[in-house]
């Protein structure tokens, strides 16, 4: 931990935070919660082993860095990366909570490998994403987002049993998260679909099984189908039918199949054009 002014702010902090993280205490003297917030940011400066310098700037002392960085409130802490503030939280905080601050920003095990199966993905190297997908995850196996991406890669290949698999430690977690529910869906889709002969998985065979018995399990079974070729507003148009006819079929399953086309289809407008309709369909 070191004392900073606005001399020594350029050298000390934004040239630095280019090769290191640097955390940033705005304070005073007078300032009863800086009293309690320092020693935790300086244990937690010493737990870190050098991923993190920590500076301290009397906010009465340096009225144009108080300015410059809009302090209203201290203490304020600011977290710089590559010469600019990414982000920061006002009053004292236990240690644990910075901690949590700081690992959204810290690099964590398994990092390195994640970036490779991110570029081998980009690339079309699927067999390389999945060895480095799995390798960070046993790195550093609390990744839910990145366990989520997994599975979505192992079912993109009908990797089926593997991406069950890998979804387990994730399940508890899903029951909360419409991110995770959602994967959970596409694995349920995908299980659905691979139970059928293999003769009989693709779109115009299931199209053809529900022209011959228009049934609301065959129309189940298409729309996971299109939820996982990623053909939202089909896949929407048949939940919507489904539940038209039978909202509880299959303990809510059409609803379910579409909040996670929802979740997954990145278009906001279509999005909000079908949550209007789910609504006024279930109300």
């Amino acid at each position: 931990m070191i004392d900073v002014n606005e001399q020594s702010f350029e050298s000390e902090v934004i040239r630095v935070s280019f090769t290191q993280p640097v955390l940033v205490d705005f304070w005073a003297p007078w300032c009863g919660p800086c009293r309690m917030l320092g020693p935790a940011l300086e244990r937690v400066e010493k737990a870190l082993e050098g991923q993190v310098r920590l500076v301290k700037i009397n906010s009465d002392e340096n009225p144009q860095l108080s300015a410059r960085f809009r302090v209203r409130s201290i203490p304020l802490v600011m977290l710089f990366r590559n010469g600019a503030p990414v982000d920061s939280f006002v009053g004292a905080k236990p240690e644990g909570q910075i901690h949590a601050f700081l690992g959204l920003h810290l690099p964590r095990p398994g990092d390195d490998h994640l970036r490779e199966a991110q570029d081998a993905v980009a690339t079309g190297r699927l067999e390389e994403a999945v060895s480095a997908y799995a390798t960070a995850l046993a790195t550093n196996p609390a990744q839910d987002k990145v366990r989520a991406d997994y599975v979505r890669l192992l079912l993109s290949m009908n990797r089926t049993t593997e991406a069950a698999t890998a979804f387990e430690p994730i399940r508890t977690a899903a029951r909360s998260d419409l991110a995770l529910a959602a994967v959970g869906q596409l694995l349920d889709a995908a299980r659905a679909i691979s139970a059928l002969p293999e003769s009989d998985r693709g779109e115009s065979e299931l199209q053809r099984a529900l022209a011959a018995s228009d049934s609301l399990e065959n129309r189940l079974l298409l729309a996971q189908s299109l939820l996982l070729r990623g053909q939202w507003q089909a896949c929407m148009d048949l939940c919507l039918e489904i539940i038209g006819r039978d909202r509880k079929f299959r303990e809510d399953a059409a609803r379910k199949v579409m909040l996670a086309a929802f979740e997954l289809c990145g278009d906001p407008v279509l999005v909000g054009t079908y949550r209007r309709r789910l609504s006024a369909g279930l109300y």
